[in-house]
């Protein structure tokens, strides 16, 4: 009985998952079968106090006084160029740069190729895009 008990706590020293927490036969035997009287006492279970601190009162001191300002006039407004004009409807109807340039080939507009940027074209012909901005917005290029 003494071996049994030497290889059950050297298997729980070594390793105790092999057991699963479980007593052996030999080990449960030598239990006391006496039941546990327990007597009934009684509990107090008082609340904890907690004291709250009053925070510190916040003392600022004012430096200066800054006298108030007026809001300022508002610019006016900056003259338009009318690429930015033909910008602004470009961002507004959702056309790209290449709609607009091969709307321009597709009209056989002289020196216009699709590696022309809208900001070389001369200023009359941006105008003339704004002025037949409906016939740009119905092209349906070909990209």
């Amino acid at each position: 009985m003494l071996s049994a008990r030497c290889v059950a706590e050297l298997v729980r020293a070594i390793y105790p998952a092999c057991l699963n927490g479980i007593y052996l036969a030999e080990e449960v035997q030598d239990f006391d079968t006496k039941p546990l009287r327990i007597e009934k006492a009684e509990i107090k279970v008082e609340k904890p106090i907690i004291a709250l601190e009053e925070p510190a009162p916040i003392v600022a001191e004012i430096v200066e006084e800054t006298p108030i300002q007026e809001a300022p006039e508002e610019p006016e407004a900056a003259a338009t160029t009318p690429l930015d004009t033909l910008a602004s409807m470009m961002w507004q109807d959702e056309i790209n740069d290449a709609h607009v340039i091969e709307f321009l080939i597709a009209n056989k507009m002289p020196k216009v190729t699709r590696k022309t940027l809208l900001t070389e074209l001369p200023e009359k012909v941006v105008e003339r895009l704004i002025s037949k901005w409906d016939a740009v917005k119905a092209f349906k290029p070909a990209l």
